[in-house]
């Protein structure tokens, strides 16, 4: 919930939502393939340019299904456009746009198609966007010159492809905005904030909470786990080898495994970095800790067997079976839960938290919000902020929100004043941690980091090295990155 980066089964779920726990990064040739064609010829950018940086990738490190880049530094230019003249086409791209199979997508499809039909003569052209490769996609559009008008992706980007190449447009810059933007929740609007200025609306949340399932805790007679302790005797309980186990989790080599250990690391009190942003730190007591608690609790036989080889498309796919009691939970689930009339088996809960955090940090569990965002090479900008008003609004957002299979965390204050909201799966949960929870850091070099991140995880988690090791490695390849 980016997942986010994501593995597939987080791209299933978002695709089936825009319908994370940061993309995978993936060969830029293949993400500049085929380039859509750009909307009307405008007359020549009379703004002066503006020179950007660390914007090409190059693959350092590859092993199995982890690719590891660093950044390159090379300028490039990323020039202001008039808007164009006679018919407009907004090009719209965001992962499982040429999938209309799943609620959220045929969703968001009709919503377009009704948008069309009331701004005519104006076209949506939706372009599909691998979710874990969206950074490189739209950084290499980037320095193509060719950017769409209009993309769904992390709020984290915000920080790399927004204020540091000025990528994205500023949404201060456009009409209405401080009207329309009074509609968000402040927390969730401050997702999409860096340096004082927004690049991009909030689409949806995503927090990561426990699901557990009901008759297997009835069945045994076990409360839900409240605590890192409980957490581990409640999984060895419930498992019953070559079965059943305690818990299931991605925990190969992709960014889903970044995913399911920085929320324990959170919990605990540990960051991911330091509050300006200048040290890694997630090699420190804290997040060594929540890593060791994923290890011990694979000694104790209560975790799959083979999860190190897990991506989270083997997660979702063994969902339904009760292969495991208790999983990451969030609004993702009601996608994983094949059957509706199954969803009740599973409860959502509020993350387990350490008996005594460690770290000096205050106890969140992690929120990985969605954005819509407008590039900042758009020549249609102003159309294309209508089109955003049209996609979230207070009554959009509450018909998504509201409906579980549309997977959409409220981040519309209007949203938690409807009754309908209090009957959704997983309120309670959600409203506590959405309270409760904080991203990964605005950082420049994020998708770098947490890609080394997750190597080292499933290198610990694998056995290759100790936790300590496999930490202390990862802080040292992502402090490099900011000396770049």
């Amino acid at each position: 919930m980016g997942s986010t980066s994501m593995s597939v089964s987080r791209r299933r779920f978002l695709a089936g939502l825009a319908t994370f726990a940061g993309a995978a990064a993936v060969p830029l040739v293949a993400a500049c393939a085929s380039q859509p064609a750009a909307p009307t010829a405008a007359p020549a950018p009379t703004a002066p340019p503006q020179v950007v940086t660390q914007v090409v990738t190059q693959v350092v490190e590859k092993q199995a299904t982890v690719v590891v880049t660093q950044v390159v530094q090379q300028q490039v230019v990323v020039t202001a456009t008039p808007a164009p003249k006679g018919p407009v086409t907004i090009e719209f791209i965001y992962s499982g746009a040429e999938d209309t199979s799943g609620p959220s997508n045929v969703w968001l499809h009709q919503r377009i198609d009704s948008f069309q039909k009331e701004n005519a003569p104006t076209k949506v052209k939706q372009t599909d966007m691998p979710w874990v490769g969206q950074r490189e996609v739209l950084i290499t559009r980037l320095v193509a010159g060719d950017s769409p008008d209009l993309a769904i992706l992390h709020s984290n980007h915000a920080a790399e492809i927004g204020a540091g190449m000025g990528g994205l447009a500023v949404m201060e810059d456009l009409p209405d905005w401080q009207k329309y933007s009074q509609i968000f929740v402040p927390a969730r609007l401050d997702t999409t904030k860096v340096g004082g200025k927004h690049y991009g609306v909030p689409w949806f949340g995503i927090v990561f909470g426990i699901a557990c399932h009901k008759p297997t805790f009835q069945e045994l007679k076990l409360d839900y786990p409240k605590t890192w302790s409980q957490f581990r005797e409640v999984a060895k309980a419930a498992t019953i080898p070559g079965k059943r186990y305690g818990y299931g989790a991605a925990m190969g080599q992709g960014l889903d495994s970044a995913y399911r250990v920085y929320p324990e690391a959170l919990t605990n009190g540990g960051r991911f970095m330091n509050d300006d942003l200048s040290k890694f730190t997630f090699n420190d007591e804290p997040n060594q800790q929540a890593l060791q608690l994923y290890v011990d609790m694979k000694k104790d036989g209560s975790m799959v067997p083979g999860m190190e080889a897990w991506t989270g498309q083997n997660e979702s796919d063994t969902f339904a079976t009760v292969l495991y009691a208790m999983a990451q939970g969030g609004p993702w689930i009601p996608l994983w839960e094949k059957d509706p009339a199954k969803l009740n088996n599973w409860d959502l809960i509020i993350r387990p938290r350490p008996e005594k955090p460690s770290g000096a940090k205050p106890s969140m569990t992690l929120s990985d919000d969605i954005m819509l965002t407008i590039m900042q090479q758009s020549k249609a900008k102003e159309e294309t902020f209508k089109l955003v008003q049209y996609l979230q609004n207070e009554q959009t957002a509450t018909e998504r929100g509201v409906r579980p299979e549309l997977v959409a965390l409220p981040v519309v204050a209007a949203v938690f004043n409807d009754p309908r909201w209090k009957q959704t799966w997983g309120h309670d949960a959600y409203e506590h941690e959405l309270a409760n929870s904080e991203p990964w850091p605005y950082t420049p070099v994020l998708g770098e980091a947490q890609n080394i991140y997750a190597l080292e995880v499933s290198k610990a988690y694998r056995g290759d090295l100790s936790v300590k090791q496999a930490l202390d490695e990862g802080v040292q390849k992502a402090q490099a990155l900011l000396k770049k």
